[in-house]
């Protein structure tokens, strides 16, 4: 199940980086950064908090090699993405319905175009290219046992939303649930899911279910 574990040394600062980013660093911490770079970039905080995970964890791709191409689209399996990503929309959205109330805690302020824009670009692609891009890929290096991959990512996934302000036990074992759904399809489906159709139905997903608490409910 296990393999040897040989780090080259870009790998091992790339883990490094991203563990201490993402996982360790102090939530404290992170606010005071971002507070003293936003007096020098004039963006919205949220955005601009996005913007630099993303440019880490790309960062952090790009050096340790991780396959882009491997999870490229091609033109003949668009298609395929397409209606697999669709189909997995209308499940997820189906399956949501019952737990939309525990939502109404979710407040947006910004509008909701640049709303759209953040989840699918800041939440959707850095997420799925974080947990089920470049931490399955590592995993995936060094564990044979597809299943304790997909465990292992879906849990990392669930306890990153502790925390957040719209926490809860139920948000934290939905998140489960997903991160090992997404995992699992990316893995077996790969014809069919690819983690860049995944990344952009999470962030659509986030903007129907979280964006109705603040814009859906006054159409």
């Amino acid at each position: 199940m296990w393999q040897i574990i040989h780090l080259n040394y870009k790998t091992l600062c790339g883990c490094i980086v991203i563990g201490a980013w993402f996982f360790f660093i102090p939530a404290s911490l992170h606010d005071s950064l971002f507070s003293g770079l936003h007096t020098f970039i004039n963006i919205p905080l949220s955005f601009l908090e996005g913007i630099v995970d993303l440019s880490i964890l790309l960062g952090v791709c790009f050096l340790c090699g991780y396959p882009f191409q491997a999870d490229k689209i091609t033109v003949a399996g668009i298609r395929k993405q397409i209606e697999a990503a669709i189909l997995l929309f209308g499940i997820l959205f189906l399956c949501s319905l019952p737990f939309v109330t525990y939502t109404w805690v979710y407040q947006e302020t910004m509008p909701f175009l640049q709303f759209m824009v953040y989840q699918i670009l800041c939440i959707g692609v850095t997420e799925e290219l974080l947990y089920r891009g470049f931490i399955r890929w590592i995993l995936q290096t060094y564990i044979s046992s597809e299943a304790l991959v997909i465990i292992l990512c879906a849990l990392l996934f669930s306890l990153a939303h502790i925390g957040s302000e719209v926490f809860s036990m139920l948000q934290l074992i939905t998140s489960f649930l997903m991160g090992g759904v997404f995992t699992a399809l990316i893995i077996k489906l790969p014809d069919h899911f690819s983690i860049y159709t995944i990344a952009i139905l999470h962030g659509f997903f986030n903007v129907l279910i979280l964006g109705f608490t603040t814009y859906m409910q006054t159409l």
